[in-house]
């Protein structure tokens, strides 16, 4: 099931929750879904290298090369 419907208030609640954490000096809780797959999922090069960089650490070997597919 897509919830792609949903991607407008994930990014709305994520600007919020940033605000309300940067007016706080403390980070985003990278265990939060919507803070996780922000990280994790977005189109650019950055993410995809926090992606490789934490699959790396979770199966101890180093990923040289990353294909993400959508279904």
């Amino acid at each position: 099931m897509k919830l792609s419907f949903l991607v407008p208030f994930f990014w709305g609640e994520l600007r919020r929750k940033a605000r309300e954490n940067a007016e706080k000096g403390v980070p985003l809780d990278i265990l939060s879904d919507f803070v996780f797959k922000s990280l994790f999922t977005d189109d650019n090069e950055d993410s995809r290298d926090a992606l490789r960089h934490l699959l790396s650490a979770c199966i101890g070997r180093p990923v040289a090369f990353l294909a993400i597919r959508t279904v």
